[in-house]
């Protein structure tokens, strides 16, 4: 199927399409401000923010988390355990955190480009509504 984005088959869709590309960008907008406010909770009331309150049960050292275990294992017939101090482990859980959300930002910011280029192909002017406007300014 050969598409050509000036031809006359597009003019259906056009409406469809901006809506897409208005979604996709609303979309994106509302996830990225979501991480702004996520971050921002983070720095100023973390015991709100329900991934924190986990992440510092499982590290926490009350025995229910994993206290200073970063891995345990069972080898030949012995147990062999690697362990970290807390600051480490919470570094550890911030950089997997830091990952996450820098995954999940690059979705916004393609949502966000996906949407403007919809809109940056279907709003410019299509190539015959450009030639009628310069045959009408002939006559």
């Amino acid at each position: 199927m050969n598409f050509d984005a000036d031809s006359h088959s597009r003019q259906p869709l056009r409406p469809f399409l901006l809506t897409i590309g208005t979604v996709l960008i609303c979309t994106g907008a509302a996830m990225g401000l979501f991480f702004v406010y996520m971050i921002y909770q983070v720095l100023t009331n973390p015991e709100d923010v329900k991934l924190v309150t986990y992440i510092n049960e499982y590290v926490g050292k009350d025995g229910k988390g994993l206290g200073e275990k970063l891995l345990s294992a069972f080898a030949e017939g012995q147990q062999i355990d690697i362990n970290i101090s807390d600051t480490g482990m919470l570094i550890f859980f911030m950089f997997l955190l830091l990952l996450a959300l820098s995954a999940f930002s690059a979705v916004a910011r393609m949502l966000i480009e996906g949407g403007a280029a919809i809109f940056k192909i279907y709003t410019r002017p299509l190539r015959y509504e450009v030639q009628e406007k310069a045959r009408k300014k002939q006559y």
